[in-house]
C-alpha cells in the first residue's frame, strides 16, 4: 500500500486507558506500539487491536516510534519492514539496544516476499518474528495474543 505520508502519528499517552487487556499479573494494561508508515494500514491494524481491548501507540516512521520507546512502557511491537529514513531492520536494532527493550516482542511484517536471506536472518537474530501482508483481522488478532503472552512469558516460544 502506498498510504500519504505526514506528521508522525501518535497516541498521548493520556488516552493509553486502564480499563485494557493486562499483559501479565494485572499490574498494567497491554499496550502494543505499531510502527508503520503506510496511514491506511496503520490504522487498519490501529483499529483491530483496540476492537481486541488492547492499548495502542502509533508511529509512522522509526524516529517517533523510538521516541514513544523513551516515554511509554510496551509489552509488544508491531514493526513494518520498509520504512523511510530508518528501515525496520535498523529500527529493531535501535530498539534491541535499548536495555527495557531487549527482549520486548516483536513482528516484523512486510509485504517483501522476496525478503533477502541475510535481512530474514538478522532479524530472526534479534528475536523477530517475520509476518508477511496482508494481514487479515483474525490473524493479527492471534499475532497480539501470542505476543503478549510472550511478554508476560519471557523464554516462552510461543502462546498456550
Amino acid at each position: 500500500m502506498s498510504g500519504r505520508r505526514d506528521s508522525p502519528q501518535v497516541t498521548p499517552p493520556e488516552e493509553l486507558g486502564s480499563d485494557r487487556p493486562v499483559a501479565s499479573g494485572g499490574a498494567q494494561p497491554s499496550v502494543i506500539l505499531i510502527i508503520e508508515d503506510d496511514d491506511v494500514t496503520r490504522q487498519q491494524f490501529s483499529d483491530v487491536l483496540r476492537a481486541q481491548g488492547h492499548s495502542v501507540v502509533l508511529a509512522n516512521d522509526c524516529e517517533t516510534g523510538v521516541r514513544q520507546l523513551e516515554i511509554l512502557t510496551v509489552n509488544a511491537i508491531l514493526l513494518d519492514l520498509h520504512l523511510p529514513g530508518r528501515d525496520g531492520l535498523e529500527c529493531l536494532k535501535r530498539i534491541r539496544a535499548t536495555p527495557r527493550y531487549e527482549h520486548v516482542p516483536v513482528v516484523v511484517v512486510t509485504g517483501d516476499y522476496f525478503l533477502d536471506d541475510t535481512v530474514s536472518r538478522q532479524l530472526s537474530m534479534l528475536g523477530a518474528r517475520i509476518y508477511f501482508k496482508p494481514v487479515w483481522a483474525d490473524e493479527l488478532a492471534q499475532l497480539a495474543r501470542e505476543l503478549l503472552y510472550l511478554a508476560a512469558h519471557p523464554g516462552s516460544t510461543g502462546a498456550a
